[in-house]
């Protein structure tokens, strides 16, 4: 268990114990999955980029043990879940090789780890769960001396100031450092009327489209199973 700087909670409500697991049982699947949907399905309407696996994927994620899996408990029930690897290929959407560019004697030795995701229940967004999941995280890394990376959209830092408080907890490590290493936006061209003439290229016409390449089936399908899983 990890991060026993963590404020005592009010003593009407039991204290969450965290545990550091490889590959939780089946049983309380179901009640990660609960716990996952209900933090980051709300994120649909709230960030482009999908944040919420489809349930198989999330039980895959559970099942791999190069994932290290940190579980908050209360009452032998799940109410905070992180996920972390140094295995940066299972991370679908990141560039291990950006990555190795940036921290090239940290990949060299394993030591570069990616936070996959970090969530606590509502019952205890006022608890000091996050903190100490993050400190567990921050922990693993601080016993390889390594680097830790994590996404975080817009929303989270707008309206719940993620990115502050993530950066005000790795200040309980002596000698770390944290910063925006890479940022990526998102923008939409409104085109409500066609352009007649004066285009530099002309548009394709339906034959011309006819004309292009096909896919096999199965090049379509393995597309579909990217886009599904990214």
């Amino acid at each position: 268990m990890y991060a026993e700087r963590s404020i005592e909670l009010n003593r009407s409500r039991a204290r969450a114990v965290v545990t550091v697991e490889h590959a939780p049982r089946r049983e309380v699947w179901t009640d990660l999955w609960d716990l996952y949907y209900e933090a980051f399905e709300p994120l649909q309407e709230l960030a482009l980029l999908n944040h919420l696996y489809p349930r198989e994927a999330f039980e895959e994620l559970l099942a791999d043990e190069r994932i290290t899996k940190l579980i908050a408990w209360v009452d032998a029930r799940p109410v905070g879940l992180a996920m972390i690897t140094n295995d940066l290929d299972l991370v679908p959407q990141i560039s291990p090789l950006f990555l190795d560019a940036c921290y090239s004697y940290e990949t060299a030795r394993g030591a570069v780890f990616f936070g996959i995701m970090v969530l606590v229940a509502d019952s205890r967004r006022r608890s000091a769960v996050f903190a100490r999941l993050i400190a567990g995280m921050a922990q693993m890394t601080a016993e390889a001396s390594g680097v830790v990376v994590f996404d975080i959209c817009r929303h989270n830092m707008d309206a719940l100031e993620l990115d502050r408080q993530i950066g005000s907890f790795t200040r309980w490590f002596p000698g770390s450092t944290f910063d925006q290493v890479d940022e990526q936006k998102y923008f939409a061209a409104r085109i409500p009327v066609r352009a007649d003439s004066g285009l530099p290229v002309t548009p394709p016409t339906d034959t011309d489209t006819d004309e292009l390449p096909r896919r096999s089936s199965t090049q379509s399908s393995r597309h579909l199973e990217r886009v599904s899983t990214a």
